[in-house]
């Protein structure tokens, strides 16, 4: 599986590990966004550790996976153009 690394994302092999061992796609996963993570500039680590630990506890409290996919999906449009997203911080500084 040495394209489960960041960078190298392979879908179909990802699917199917995902579908035949979701324990193993979960240890994965973990793995490669704590990589991901490490890999970051130093200084943005820990909001990103941040950030990762609010995904997974959106993840963890959702009914299904397509209810957290859909709450991740509004926190990203809160994000962007929420009163403190990124396109309030734009126009402020325009």
């Amino acid at each position: 599986m040495g394209s489960l690394i960041p960078g190298k994302l392979d879908f179909n092999e990802w699917m199917d590990l995902a579908t035949n061992d979701p324990e193993a796609f979960e240890v994965r996963r973990r793995q490669v966004v704590h990589a991901l993570i490490e890999r970051s500039p130093r200084e943005r680590r820990h909001r990103l550790r941040c950030l990762q630990w609010r995904i997974d506890q959106v993840r963890e409290r959702s009914t299904t996976p397509l209810a957290g996919c859909l709450s991740l999906y509004g926190m990203m449009w809160d994000s962007l153009l929420g009163d403190e997203g990124l396109a309030a911080a734009l126009n402020q500084s325009a």
